[in-house]
């Protein structure tokens, strides 16, 4: 196949291609241990990938350290490539020995770059860029606009992540994860939803917390004014085909109850920044690691000042979430290289699944495709962490009230709709709806 090229004679055009941008999972960890033997295993994969791009009309640009740019005329092209790098570093994983093998994470976009000299910039090769640290190990993510593109020209299976605040992208990009070919050929048709039947009782109470979480979206959208506070219905679970549907819009508070009920009620808009502000502020030091007992810490010390109605509210589910972490912790530290503990993967069995087991205080060690990998929980992505966690609770019956109202919080939280919908009683439909709890004095 002839090898597409930007036209780098031309300076400061722009034009429309699909960018991969690849990367090597723990990087630093593998120089740290062997820095010589690490080049030269960056160096044989980096030849397979340009072989495979130049196979699919690619070309590569230039190589970051430790990934590589490359650049598509054609998105099918440079998603059938991805998919190929991905299986061919599989079969590697699984025919040579562990200190021989390095993970790559991919991910692709289809936008608008600007050329320059021998390089191309821009929002279209950023948002590549951020993909492909969403991605898995292993794994690959594609944009909204690459999926619509592909989803009906290559045979795949994807599973929707939610819309992504990227770092230094201006507007959330919906994000896709890949299974690759070899395995969506064998997978079954996904398994009914499956409701854990211990959990009703602790359903009931988790209806409070939604009401927390609602207002968390004002923190990034405005809502309209509706006359009664109610909680969404739970999203479905999102095939590869099927279309999304966006949060219910959280209802704005009462008027005070000193007002004057004869003047017309007015908009809620001064206080949407304060909460806007209050969400980025936790977000990065608190959110994205984890930190549940840092940022109540913070709360109490008046570090952090709770920029939302119903703080009490909040305030609990964070304990919750932290009760959530520490419950989790605790039980991987049992499991062990020889007996893991399982987590299915897009609904596969046997040796596709990923095998996880503690490694105190506060890592975790992931098998997947025969491959070991130790990381911090707090690297762990929250999608990710939601297969762990909802495998880590079906696996360990009597698990604490506490401990299911954290992960009924975090799925909100992290806008986790699959993992909501896990966590919903057999027969469940539409929640109720119903009032917050009565403050404590």
């Amino acid at each position: 196949m002839e090898v597409s090229q930007p036209p780098f004679g031309r300076q400061g055009l722009r034009t429309l291609a699909a960018i991969v941008f690849t990367d090597v999972v723990s990087f630093s960890a593998h120089m740290g241990r062997d820095e010589v033997k690490t080049v030269g295993l960056i160096n044989r994969d980096f030849a397979e990938m340009r072989r495979l791009c130049e196979s699919r009309g690619g070309a590569v640009l230039k190589t970051t350290g430790d990934g590589l740019l490359c650049y598509f005329a054609s998105a099918v092209e440079a998603v059938a490539c991805a998919l190929d790098m991905q299986k061919r570093f599989a079969v590697l994983g699984k025919t040579l020995p562990p200190g021989e093998v390095l993970q790559h994470r991919i991910g692709i976009h289809l936008g608008d770059v600007l050329v320059q000299d021998q390089d191309v910039m821009g929002d279209g090769v950023n948002i590549a860029s951020r993909l492909q640290a969403e991605a898995e190990p292993g794994g690959i993510c594609i944009s909204q606009t690459v999926y619509d593109v592909v989803k009906n020209k290559i045979e795949l299976k994807a599973t929707y992540l939610g819309a992504r605040d990227l770092k230094n992208i201006a507007q959330a990009v919906p994000v896709y994860s890949l299974l690759l070919e070899a395995q969506a050929r064998e997978a079954a048709p996904p398994p009914a939803k499956k409701a854990f039947r211990w959990l009703r009782p602790a359903a009931v109470a988790a209806v409070a917390i939604l009401l927390v979480t609602a207002m968390m979206v004002l923190a990034h959208k405005k809502a309209p004014p509706a006359p009664a506070p109610v909680v969404a219905p739970a999203p479905t679970p999102v095939a590869a085909s099927a279309s999304v549907s966006s949060p219910a819009p959280a209802t704005n508070e009462t008027a005070a109850s000193d007002a004057d009920a004869s003047s017309p009620a007015k908009p809620e808009t001064k206080s949407l920044p304060s909460r806007r502000e209050f969400i980025q502020e936790i977000h990065k030091p608190y959110l994205v690691p984890y930190d549940y007992d840092g940022l109540l810490q913070a709360i109490q010390t008046g570090k952090v000042k709770l920029g939302v109605p119903n703080p009490l509210q909040f305030r609990k589910a964070i304990e919750h979430m932290s009760e959530m972490k520490a419950w989790l912790l605790e039980r991987l530290s049992h499991y062990t290289l020889a007996q893991p503990l399982i987590v299915p993967r897009f609904g596969l069995n046997g040796e596709k699944d990923y095998k996880i087991y503690g490694a105190p205080p506060k890592n975790i060690v992931v098998i997947a495709n025969g491959i070991p990998t130790s990381m911090d929980l707090a690297n762990v992505k929250p999608p990710f962490l939601s297969l762990i966690l909802l495998a880590a609770i079906k696996n360990n019956p009597g698990v604490p009230g506490d401990v299911i109202l954290g992960a009924v919080a975090f799925a909100h939280f992290y806008n986790l709709p699959e993992m909501e919908a896990e966590l919903q009683p057999i027969g469940g439909g539409k929640r109720p709806a119903a009032k917050p709890p009565a403050p404590t004095p």
